[in-house]
Parts: structure tokens; sequence; C-alpha cells
């Protein structure tokens, strides 16, 4: 090919032109999150092993308004403070002190859930799932020195030295080491998740986002909303989730102790795992919500002879990304759903072996 001066010029004025728009494109990385709203944003995880959280005057050890870089996960951070004397008036009247900052997730646990030492396990893996996905979706606002990070009590509650005074801060870590760094998705992304550490008869379910309207949970309210009707709650509940985690209702309901997914896949619908081994599958997942009959012994035969019958009712709720179809095709006994079980005698005493019922 032979290139002209007015070749040349047009294609090296194309290649600055190109040049500019990859150089404009990779500059936005840092400017605004991608379609997928993990961000990705240097200061932020999980591009980051570490977060810089704007912790309010009411909740910092120096009653003013602070901005600092702690770690994420796992570990403390330490920071020399000015800590005044409350009790004079004067401002320089106070003294320095090393102060101890818990990391970002055990913070945020000590926060949103407290630290009353009666949680189960599974309810604080939960919950530390959720923070960490709040965190993903959420970090990075431009705080005031340029640095991103995350407002520590306003997108969820991070309280610096909370579990640290717990007689076993090791329990909230070993719920935020669960997994391998996981979080939920909505339709292959992040979604901000709500909770509330209250607990109402109902969820809330929000336009155009998973969260569902759900019983939440058999019989159980630790705060009576004053409202006439009570307001209904967005997500899942921090004291209820402990509930289902331990698996018995104060209504006399039981149902069987649930997991971690299966505790997040209570509250909001269709929502994927990501960072979880075994990955719960995201197809045909439920929940027993109610199992009645069977553990009542004033009413229910205690032994059931061969060809006899008995009911048994049972709420179960849909947990997986699929629907189902509940009627039947083709010939008996064929349906288009079933459901695997176990019967137990109470605590674990097994009954029958697995069937799948028809």
């Amino acid at each position: 090919m032979h290139f002209t001066p007015l070749l040349l010029k047009r294609t090296l004025g194309l290649s600055i032109l190109l040049l500019v728009v990859l150089w404009l494109y990779l500059a936005s990385i840092d400017t605004f999150a991608r379609t997928l709203n993990i961000n990705n944003y240097s200061e932020c995880p999980p591009q980051s092993d570490r977060i810089w959280v704007r912790i309010s005057a009411a909740y910092s050890p120096t009653g003013a308004e602070i901005e600092h870089q702690i770690p994420f996960d796992s570990g403390t951070q330490w920071y020399q403070e000015w800590i005044p004397n409350t009790q004079t008036p004067d401002p320089n009247d106070g003294e320095w002190r090393w102060i101890e900052y818990d990391n970002y997730l055990r913070g945020v646990l000590g926060g949103e859930v407290g630290i009353e030492g009666y949680f189960d396990e599974e309810a604080l893996r939960a919950m530390a799932v959720l923070a960490r996905t709040k965190a993903y979706q959420n970090c990075g606002e431009i705080f005031v020195d340029g640095h991103r990070g995350i407002r520590g009590q306003v997108v969820q509650q991070y309280h610096y030295h909370q579990v640290l005074d717990f007689n076993n801060p090791q329990i909230y870590q070993n719920a935020v080491d669960y997994g391998n760094n996981p979080y939920i998705t909505y339709n292959n992304d992040t979604f901000d998740v709500q909770y509330r550490n209250k607990g109402g008869k109902w969820t809330e379910e929000m336009g155009g986002l998973p969260h569902i309207k759900i019983y939440d949970p058999p019989g159980e309210r630790y705060y009576q909303n004053p409202t006439n009707p009570p307001i209904a709650w967005t997500g899942l509940m921090q004291k209820n989730v402990n509930i289902w985690a331990k698996g018995v209702g104060s209504d006399g309901y039981k149902f069987p102790p649930w997991d971690a997914p299966r505790l997040l896949g209570h509250s909001y619908g269709s929502i994927g795992f990501v960072g979880l081994n075994p990955n719960p599958p995201d197809d045909y997942r439920f929940n027993i919500l109610r199992f009645g009959g069977w553990d009542d012994r004033a009413n229910n035969p205690l032994i059931l002879r061969t060809g006899e019958t008995y009911p048994v009712s049972f709420i179960v709720q849909n947990t997986g990304n699929n629907s189902w179809n509940l009627s039947c095709y083709g010939s008996y006994p064929w349906h288009e759903t079933a459901l695997s079980f176990h019967w137990y005698s109470y605590p674990n005493k097994q009954y029958i072996s697995p069937r799948i019922p028809y």
C-alpha cells in the first residue's frame, strides 16, 4: 500500500483518537463503578484488604468525626488519638492514647448484632455475608481528603471496639472467616441488601429488588412496634434469624435448624452465592417454615403401624431461582415437583429412611 501524506495524517489522527478513548475508559474505572455493582476502586474491597471508614462523632473515641483506614476482614489497627477530658470545657485538656480499631466486618457484626453472646454460629455467618455484600456494593464514597471509603454509621453500623470488649471475639471472627469471602448476588450482580436490628412479623418487598415479603419468624417478636398497623421491616432480621438458626419458635412450632445460605434465602428471593463451597444450587432450594402435627404428643399417635396414615401439615418456602410447577402430569403418581424428606423423632433419632414423596 502506498501511504500518501494525507493518509498518514489521517492514520495518525485515528490512532491518537483511539488512544484518547482508551485513556478515558481506563480513567473512568476509578471514577465510576462497573455495571457489576462490586466496586473496583483500588481503596475498596475486594480490590484492597483494607477500607477507609468515616466514624461519626457519636461512635468515635475522640468525640469528633474521624476517618481511618482499617483492615477489612482480619486483624486490628492502632491509631494514636487525642482524647479530650470531657469533664472540663477546656479543649486543650486531654491526653494522647493508642486506640485499637477492629477490622471492618467484625466491627459491623458488633454494631448490627451486638455482643449478647447468645447468637447462633450460622446466624452470625449469615450476617457476615450480608455485611460483606453491603460493603462491596456501597464502598466508594469520596471523603474530604480524597480517599474512597464507606460511612461507618450510615450504610451499616461499625463499632470500632465492641467485639474486642467481648470475652470471646473469636466467635465473631469465625463468622467473618466462613467460606471464601462469600457474598450474595441477584441476577449475577450485587445489590444493596437491607437488614434491621428489630423483629417484625412481616418483612417488606422492595420494588425491583429481591427483598421478599415473608412471615418472619413463627410467633416471635422481640420489639413491639407502637404503630398500628406495625411497620413492615425490610430484609433479614438480626434477632429473628437467630431463632431460625436454632430451629425452635416461641409459638411451639419446630422446624429444621437452618444454615447461613438458607437463612439468607429466606429473606431474599432468587439470589445466588459466591464464595461458598459447595455453592448451593440455583434451582430448587426450599425451607420448611412450619411443621405441625407430629411433634404434638397429646394428639398424635406414638406408633404408626403398617398401612396406617396420619396427616401432617407443613409450610414450604421456595428459596431457589426457579419457579415450581405443582400441577400433575402424566399418569399417577408422577408430579412435576417432588420434595425429599426424612422422618425424625425428637431430637435426632431417625424414624424412616429418606424417601421422595409423590
